[in-house]
């Protein structure tokens, strides 16, 4: 049987449009691995039950869907997510909202994460906030899509938060006021789709992507 390096250098010679790192991912996610874990066992034989597996993983990486949809699950601030296609992966840039709301939430606070596709940010804030006894927090989520809402659902029944409100609204029509909104909006302009990865376009929603200007007439009352 390959080993992992013999397998991973094998596909990175075969395929040099994709990322060794997202080879990598793959790799190590789909076999529980810490990346540190996978390193060290880069030149371990593979069962043959897990390469049957590896082999179909790295197929469709190589038809070009996202590495994150293939594991089902992506990464945020320690949490694994659980994402399928149709629902905008979490990006690490987004991490760094969830830790500015960490110093603006309080005691009691009603919170809103507007467009929450897979509800990491709502996750990663909630248990952050446990984590500093921030307490008595009600939380909504809210997206347009019904894709989007379900997927958030699931991963708020996985981390055991049972009290999150989800609903289904676009941007702010039909909302209530809160203390605290916070959103990660589509943010790419139509005329920049060019520039952008293909693989990002081909595989996650356009709605999470390039609507930015629907967005802004939404949110310019509020910022």
């Amino acid at each position: 049987m390959p080993s992992f390096r013999t397998l991973r250098t094998k596909f990175i010679a075969e395929n040099p449009q994709i990322l060794a790192e997202d080879v990598d991912f793959v790799l190590a996610e789909r076999q529980n691995l810490t990346p540190s874990q996978y390193r060290l066992q880069l030149d371990q034989d593979l069962p043959k039950e897990q390469l049957t597996q590896i082999k179909k993983d790295l197929n469709k990486l190589h038809k070009g869907m996202s590495p994150q949809y293939i594991v089902g699950h992506a990464w945020f601030l320690g949490y694994s997510i659980d994402v399928h296609p149709g629902v905008l992966i979490p990006r690490f840039e987004t991490e760094e909202l969830v830790t500015w709301a960490l110093d603006y939430l309080k005691d009691n606070s009603k919170v809103l994460d507007l467009g929450t596709g897979s509800g990491a940010i709502t996750v990663a804030l909630a248990k952050k906030a446990e984590c500093k006894n921030i307490n008595n927090i009600v939380y909504y989520a809210s997206d347009i899509t019904d894709s989007a809402l379900r997927q958030s659902e699931e991963n708020f029944l996985k981390f055991n938060l049972n009290d999150i409100i989800t609903r289904k609204a676009d941007a702010l029509i039909g909302l209530e006021k809160f203390d605290l909104i916070i959103s990660n909006p589509p943010y790419i302009k139509n005329s920049e789709k060019d520039l952008m990865d293909q693989n990002v376009i081909k595989n996650e929603p356009e709605e999470a992507l390039f609507c930015w200007s629907r967005w802004l007439r939404f949110l310019s009352p509020v910022c």
